[in-house]
């Protein structure tokens, strides 16, 4: 891309991002928002999987637009989510402990794509790795919406 083209698509990043959090809620509404959280890391399962063998331009830009779409839609969907599995009284200091860790990652993960970047010269191996960091995150919404996610929220409410 030249400098003109990658200008547009980070303005475009912003609106996928914005309009992630109108689509993926609104979708969250008719599925269910565990179910939203397993498609997000499909989605993003095989976006990144994908992303470093990609030398179409237009599909390399889908991809990114995707994921941009994914991240607005997680902090779209997430209060609503834990207001499904905590209740109302619960929902400050769960969601805060959730940005919290948002933050953590978005600090640790760039300085370790920067770390793994410099030991293999290139992109591909931190974005297989961060693809099997998303399998396993669909692994486990799956295991919880399936078995775990209404016991555990009746514990923590009995301990609350």
């Amino acid at each position: 891309m030249d400098a003109g083209a990658a200008a547009a698509m980070v303005g475009l990043i912003g609106l996928f991002n914005g309009g992630g959090r109108f689509i993926w809620s609104t979708v969250s509404d008719y599925i269910g928002r565990g179910r939203m959280y397993a498609l997000f890391f499909l989605m993003e399962m095989v976006a990144f999987w994908q992303l470093g063998n990609t030398r179409d331009i237009f599909l390399f830009q889908a991809m990114i637009f995707l994921i941009t779409s994914c991240s607005g839609g997680g902090f779209s969907v997430m209060p609503a989510y834990l207001t499904d599995l905590f209740g109302t009284r619960l929902l400050g200091a769960v969601h805060g402990r959730m940005l919290t860790a948002w933050a953590a990652a978005g600090i640790v993960g760039p300085m370790l794509v920067s770390w793994l970047r410099a030991q293999t010269g290139g992109y591909t191996v931190p974005l297989l790795f961060f693809a099997g960091c998303f399998v396993l995150n669909f692994i486990i919404a799956l295991v919880l919406q399936r078995f775990g996610i209404a016991r555990a929220a009746a514990r923590f409410h009995a301990a609350a």
